[in-house]
């Protein structure tokens, strides 16, 4: 029998922050990326946090200039790196381990990510998880074309990339958490939807849905036994 689905953004709901810039950092440092790809990139940053990009454009504009960027790198050697690096990290969430280590005894757990395909893979060996759904940078032989062929920044986006997940696997007992505007497809499409310290618009929608709000700060593991209270306590 399908166990329900565990739905896992990675920045800012299992990683504290944006994971690719410390990634990136790594990689001009051995030579995967020039440091003008992390310039441009950060200043791309720059204009999201001034909220003159939504995030989904400057999602997109950050996996074009990353894509762009690592056009000639070998696949192997830049997902051995990214391996490593998420593998050391220090920056996730110390909620994030135990919960899906809990989770993952009678949920199928699956990140549902913006990020790259080396990252989501990454990440997913870091947590001993078998499923994900990400953008894809394009390769040929074994390289990177410096093109992004499926992009996953999008709600419909995400949406779309999950359909054949949520269609198979038992609506009840599903949870999903996110952080924004950009997972609200996602948590709409589960029992039980988890917001990780979301942003201000997330928060909002939460409050009227009666959504679970978790402080990833506060809380070492999350119980899904206590969302149901969680959920009558909150403002619909």
């Amino acid at each position: 029998m399908n166990r329900p689905l565990a739905l896992f953004d990675i920045d800012k709901t299992l990683y504290d922050g944006f994971s690719l810039f410390p990634l990136m950092q790594e990689q001009v440092a051995q030579g995967q990326i020039s440091a003008d790809v992390l310039e441009k990139s950060q200043a791309v940053l720059e204009l999201h946090k001034n909220d003159i990009l939504k995030y989904e454009h400057f999602a997109k504009q950050l996996l074009d200039l990353f894509a762009r960027g690592l056009k000639g790198q070998r696949t192997a050697e830049v997902g051995s790196l990214t391996d490593n690096f998420f593998a050391k990290s220090e920056d996730f969430y110390e909620y994030a381990d135990p919960t899906i280590t809990l989770l993952g005894v009678d949920h199928e757990v699956v990140l549902v990510t913006a990020e790259p395909q080396f990252v989501a893979s990454a990440v997913a060996k870091r947590f001993g998880v078998r499923n994900f759904c990400n953008t894809v940078f394009a390769t040929q032989d074994g390289v990177f074309s410096g093109e992004v062929s499926t992009y996953l920044a999008a709600r419909q986006e995400k949406t779309r990339a999950i359909n054949h997940l949520t269609a198979a696997h038992p609506w009840a007992g599903s949870l999903a958490f996110g952080d924004s505007e950009g997972d609200i497809e996602i948590l709409d499409s589960v029992e039980t939807a988890i917001c990780v310290n979301p942003s201000t618009g997330l928060r909002h929608i939460a409050n009227e849905r009666g959504w679970a709000i978790l402080n990833p700060h506060e809380q070492q593991a999350f119980d899904p036994d206590s969302v149901g209270q969680k959920r009558q306590n909150l403002p619909r």
